[in-house]
């Protein structure tokens, strides 16, 4: 039975790892040959996905984890919360997407 920490961490990898230049930051070797989206729906989608998995967050039972886990958790709010901040900054009351390496 998969435990509520791994479907989160799936999660969490899958959001992390959906921009192509992550990817190649991360070291991962799939869809090498793709950009990455710079449109600011792309932006506002993901941001949307961090808040989701935030959400989620706030509803996991850390009984039972251990002090890894309950620090990959808490390493993964910071690295959510930064995104959403990322993807939401705005200039002059216009939203401004910023698309470079994590």
């Amino acid at each position: 039975m998969t435990s509520a920490y791994d479907v989160f961490a799936g999660q969490f990898h899958d959001l992390m790892s959906d921009d192509p230049n992550a990817r190649v930051a991360l070291g991962l070797d799939r869809g090498l040959g793709e950009l990455p989206d710079p449109s600011l729906e792309a932006g506002r989608d993901r941001a949307r996905r961090a808040e989701d998995l935030l959400h989620e967050l706030d509803g996991l039972d850390r009984a039972g984890l251990t002090f890894d886990q309950r620090l990959d958790l808490d390493l993964g709010r910071l690295l959510l919360e930064r995104l959403t901040h990322e993807e939401r900054l705005t200039f002059n009351g216009e939203y401004s997407r910023r698309v470079d390496c994590p």
